[in-house]
């Protein structure tokens, strides 16, 4: 098995707020990996631990009655252990942007993005709650 757990950490607070919308501010630190895997003497794939560490910002604001929009950027530090019998340490500069639509209490939208050092991942989603009012 080629699994380890994460865990993380993060202190958040509210900056500022108005009927207009409101903004807020947090720090974070993680920790994860996953084990190396070695069949037959052969090493797959090599242990990894990441740490990345950073701020983020971010911005809420009510769209009518019943939904809203978010948005944040996060710019953080990632270093990473690599170890298939040979260690390599690496550290690089990322960052985070996202946004959120919540069309009403059941429905919403979400497409966020990480780039920096090393190339970048897009994601999109959306989202439904069944039941909800």
């Amino acid at each position: 098995n080629a699994t380890r757990g994460a865990y993380g950490a993060r202190a958040t607070m509210g900056v500022w707020s108005s009927a207009a919308g409101s903004l807020g501010a947090a720090a974070f630190l993680g920790v994860g990996g996953a084990a190396r895997t070695r069949p037959n003497d052969v090493v797959t794939n090599p242990a990894i631990l990441s740490v990345p560490a950073g701020v983020s910002v971010g911005y809420r604001r009510a769209m009518g009655s019943r939904g809203s929009i978010s948005g944040y950027v996060s710019p953080f530090y990632n270093w990473s252990r690599a170890d298939s019998g040979t260690v390599t340490n690496t550290g690089a500069f990322r960052a985070s942007v996202g946004v959120d639509v919540g069309f009403s209490p059941s429905l919403g939208a979400s497409i966020g993005g990480e780039f920096g050092s090393g190339g970048g991942v897009l994601g999109a989603a959306i989202t439904f709650v069944p039941g909800r009012r």
